[in-house]
């Protein structure tokens, strides 16, 4: 049969991992037609007919017959190329329906101006115009969840390292600033490296132009020789403020593996540069997952992960048209139910402009953030990320959604949204001016806060979006996220100020929905036998807990001091479970000068000290038993 008499085939254009994987799906249950560089598997068997790839657009898509098509699948070398098709597929659309077309877009400028256009133009089914590297840096940043490695790790706001300005690199800055807008963290910093960093900046200025006002930037040049030496960029990043996490969004694959490897020497040969690091990428992830440096996958400030590669879904084309936006669709949903209205965003999402369907992805995405600015810290095993547990949704979402008076923690929760809805503006393009003119992408709103120009009806709508979240799409569930009951475990020569190991368990026993975290450092033979008494009296009970360890440098070995067998069993038997975890404070401290006063307190034990005290719910104190006798004689 010729390909003029084919109907309802699937068309694939180009030699992407994206439209071959895609390719390779569908010819399992379609007729396959596919033009490109480079021949499919399978076409020499017949499943998939080969068709020379024709520079004009109209002459090629007459030889695939995509008029007729079901599905036409384009990702060309570059995106003018895409564009030349999707634009001859609309043109001979003609307001009649036509094939279901998707088109894989890098520039993200591109895409959000021709998907305005192609959605003006009615086009039925309306082209869906993706980016494997917007879909892989979203998946990727919110696993990596920085706005929780910077707060277990004791940072006062998410400082980001960035390696890569490319399409992948871009979208991952994206979703890096939006996470790091959380209540109780400061201004989020990323440190951009890059080959051309002054292209960075000059993309910057164009597309983003008020940006910094949102988040700290800083570029940096990219040469994989300098990259880690002791005056390169991760070293001056790392001194100007504790990093993070490490993003590695190289379009090289040989890049991103010397980096890699150089950046992993550089954290367990100096003790520099001390972060989680993630490697994302469009494809290829078993290939750079072989050379994953092992790093010490417990710590929260020396993992290594590899995440991305869409081409590795079982369908992919279920993940670009319909799973990718299932969140952000049903919360427009909800949106249009709660305020209905013939507006622009009020349409249906396959009619909703691009703008209103990313912001509609920003809520979406950063929603588990504020969830987690209410304490709720542990995620739960339920797989809708805006499921709490019942007692939470009960005394706390509940009440905000449906109250109408505002008290400190909507306020709260209302400057949060308000800074995050700005920083999406601002990486949209969008600028201050005192009137508001959306052709020209300019706001009135785009002003602090507290700023006397943001009145309070200003305040209301932000405080009306929080209550919508909470009263429309956060839900209430067993598994769902639920704030841990942090119980503290510290040495000290003070007689009180904590409680006994009893009277912990049965803090515990009041609240048995909440999963138990204990934190303690185990400096000592006082901290370990408390946490193993713990540790057993939990056990007995049936009560499910894991064990948290702030870390100044690698085990913290300049102030831990265990010296006998039975002790160091004792460390070795908690710091082996596999359910505890390592919590990198601070990297490699310098020891702390003692000798002018030997009797003075441990700068580093008392920094510890602090973490613990300041994030547990309860501490348990213990003392050196020399030292409790002499109080209790003096007494």
């Amino acid at each position: 049969m010729s390909i003029d008499g084919r109907r309802d085939h699937v068309v694939v254009l180009g030699d992407s991992r994206f439209a071959t994987s895609l390719a390779a799906q569908q010819s399992a249950s379609s007729e396959l037609v596919h033009a490109g560089v480079e021949s499919m598997p399978g076409s020499a068997d017949g499943p998939v007919q080969e068709v020379t790839l024709l520079r004009d657009p109209d002459a090629l898509l007459h030889a695939v017959g995509a008029r007729n098509a079901r599905l036409v699948v384009v990702d060309l070398a570059d995106d003018a190329a895409t564009l030349a098709v999707v634009a001859a597929l609309a043109v001979s659309s003609d307001g009649r329906a036509g094939p279901e077309i998707v088109a894989h877009m890098r520039d993200p400028s591109f895409r959000r101006i021709v998907d305005d256009n192609l959605q003006a133009k009615r086009l039925s089914p309306r082209p869906r115009i993706v980016s494997t590297a917007a879909l892989a840096a979203s998946a990727a940043i919110a696993t990596a969840r920085p706005w929780a490695l910077a707060e277990e790790r004791g940072q006062d706001r998410v400082h980001a390292v960035l390696l890569g300005f490319t399409s992948l690199g871009r979208e991952c800055l994206e979703e890096l600033i939006l996470a790091g807008i959380v209540g109780s963290l400061g201004k989020p910093r990323v440190t951009i490296i890059d080959a051309d960093p002054l292209a960075v900046r000059r993309i910057l200025d164009r597309d983003m132009p008020e940006i910094e006002v949102s988040a700290d930037l800083d570029v940096a040049s990219y040469d994989p020789l300098t990259l880690t030496g002791p005056t390169g960029p991760l070293a001056v990043a790392a001194g100007a403020a504790p990093v993070t996490l490490i993003v590695i969004a190289l379009a090289d694959p040989a890049s991103a593996m010397t980096s890699m490897i150089s950046i992993s020497r550089m954290q367990e040969w100096e003790g520099q540069a001390v972060a989680a690091a993630l490697v994302v990428t469009e494809g290829q992830r078993a290939v750079l997952d072989l050379v994953r440096p092992k790093g010490r996958p417990r710590d929260r400030g020396r993992s290594w992960t590899v995440l991305g590669g869409i081409d590795e879904d079982p369908d992919v084309l279920d993940l670009v048209t319909r799973r990718a936006d299932s969140l952000a669709e049903k919360m427009h949903d909800k949106y249009c139910e709660a305020f209905p209205g013939d507006g622009p965003a009020c349409q249906p999402w396959s009619r909703l402009p691009e703008t209103y369907r990313k912001a509609n992805r920003s809520a979406a995405t950063h929603l588990p953030v504020k969830l987690w600015s209410l304490g709720l810290r542990e995620t739960g095993e339920s797989s809708n990320p805006f499921a709490v547990d019942p007692h939470t949704y009960e005394n706390v979402i509940r009440p905000i959604a449906t109250g109408r008076s505002e008290d400190a923690l909507l306020r709260r929760l209302s400057r949060l949204e308000h800074d995050r809805w700005c920083a999406e503006r601002r990486l949209d393009g969008w600028r201050f001016g005192e009137v508001r003119d959306n052709e020209r992408r300019i706001h009135d709103k785009l002003i602090p806060f507290d700023d006397p120009r943001f009145t309070d009806v200003d305040i209301e709508k932000d405080a009306d979006q929080v209550r919508f979240l909470f009263g429309n799409v956060v839900v209430a569930a067993p598994d769902g996220a639920v704030t841990p009951l942090v119980i503290g475990v510290v040495a000290s020569p003070e007689t009180s100020g904590g409680i006994a190991v009893p009277a912990a368990v049965s803090l515990c026993r009041k609240e048995p929905w909440r999963p138990i975290v204990v934190l303690s450092a185990l400096l000592d033979p006082i901290e370990c036998s408390l946490a193993r008494d713990l540790a057993a009296e939990l056990d007995g009970a049936d009560l499910s807990w894991r064990l948290l360890v702030p870390e100044i440098s690698l085990d913290n070995r300049e102030i831990r001091s265990i010296a006998s067998a039975e002790d160091k069993a004792v460390l070795a038997s908690l710091l082996d479970r596999p359910t505890t975890r390592f919590a990198s404070i601070g990297g490699i401290v310098a020891p702390a000068d003692l000798w002018a006063d030997p009797s003075a307190p441990d700068p580093h034990a008392e920094r510890i000290s602090a973490y613990i005290t300041t994030r547990a719910s309860a501490v348990i104190v213990g003392m050196d038993p020399v030292v409790a006798s002499a109080a209790d004689t003096a007494g």
